[in-house]
């Protein structure tokens, strides 16, 4: 492996720009002008990326999730005034995944129906993912330089303050993603519910 010396910095010809980097990183003393927001920053980088990764999973997987949340809620509909044959007269009584699809694509208007509420639970799983890694990452660091190493009950409680700070800012909006992807299974039950353009923030 070659190495060539530049200044106080040895170059290895066999790292990538991204392990140069952080070795240049950590062999440099932080400077007192820096120092207060220098956590901050790699922070705000791994919040960008988590988020950006999490908001492309979420809507590949949105079509999915709706059909499950369905399937999960129905159970919770079922009262006791409904007669046994209310929901399957209103196609809204799904008895299995595949038979969910098949009757959320021909009742509701295709591929479509399938993404009833997307956009709402890409950016909550954009902000709680950006939340929880801002957090994260800017709590551990902190700690990493208070005491040197991060033990693992501190690594622990971070991880949990993290996920409560997220969790408490994108919760109220979960609900709101719940209501808009079951608003047309409960209004074919009970056609007197508000349709799924009445299940907004004002509305709830």
């Amino acid at each position: 492996m070659a190495t060539v010396e530049r200044g106080d910095f040895a170059y290895h010809s066999d790292l990538d720009a991204f392990a140069l980097y952080h070795q240049q990183v950590n062999s440099s003393p932080p400077s007192s002008s820096t120092s207060s927001i220098a956590p901050a920053l790699p922070a705000l980088g791994h919040a960008i990326a988590g988020s950006t990764a999490t908001a492309i999973s979420k809507l590949l997987i949105y079509p999915l999730d709706l059909v499950i949340t369905r399937l999960q809620v129905q159970h919770t509909l079922h009262g006791p005034r409904e007669t046994p044959s209310a929901a399957r007269d209103a196609a809204a009584e799904y008895s299995s995944l595949a038979d969910a699809i098949r009757k959320i694509y021909a009742n509701e208007g295709g591929i479509g129906a399938f993404y009833t509420g997307c956009a709402p639970d890409v950016a909550k799983g954009f902000a709680d993912s950006f939340l929880f890694f801002l957090a994260y990452t800017f709590l551990r660091q902190r700690e990493q330089r208070r005491y040197g190493k991060v033990s693992v009950p501190r690594e622990l409680g971070v991880g949990i303050a993290a996920g409560a700070f997220a969790k408490l800012i994108t919760t109220p909006l979960q609900n709101v993603i719940t209501r808009q992807q079951t608003a047309a299974m409960v209004a074919a039950r009970d056609p007197e519910k508000a349709s799924s353009k009445d299940q907004t923030v004002t509305a709830i």
